[in-house]
């Protein structure tokens, strides 16, 4: 998936969304964007993951999906999804969190040590620097 031009959140859903139902076999796994997600009551609110697959109704895995625009705002964007994520993980047995940085370079912010707690519970965490569109100016 190539992303091309202002990358906003609901963009990365809608992206996302229409690349996992181009490769999962609809009559297997439901990915869904809006229901049959199941949301999660959690302090007087309902949390509900970006995207969600589903089996014969039994919820697989949640996606939370996220864009950090700036190099300072990637620790806030990563600490706001994977705390959605351990609200998920009471409705679902595995959360993915995804994180895509708007940043012309890497910053290196998860470590393995963070990756291993994480993936103890359940939850999977990718940080990505978003590729820029290759311009005729420097």
């Amino acid at each position: 998936m190539r992303l091309i031009g202002p990358l906003t959140r609901s963009r990365l859903v809608r992206d996302v969304l229409a690349e996992l139902r181009s490769v999962i076999e609809a009559r297997t796994v439901a990915v869904s964007a809006e229901r049959p997600r199941k949301a999660v009551p959690f302090g007087g609110a309902v949390v509900s993951p970006s995207l969600a697959l589903h089996a014969a109704g039994t919820p697989l895995v949640a996606l939370e999906l996220d864009v950090a625009k700036s190099a300072r705002r990637v620790n806030g964007a990563l600490c706001r999804a994977v705390g959605r994520a351990l609200v998920h993980r009471l409705m679902y047995p595995r959360v993915v969190v995804s994180l895509v940085a708007n940043v012309a370079r890497s910053r290196d912010v998860t470590d393995d040590e963070f990756a291993r707690r994480l993936a103890e519970v359940g939850i999977f965490v990718r940080v990505k620097p978003r590729r820029r569109a290759a311009s005729g100016r420097r």
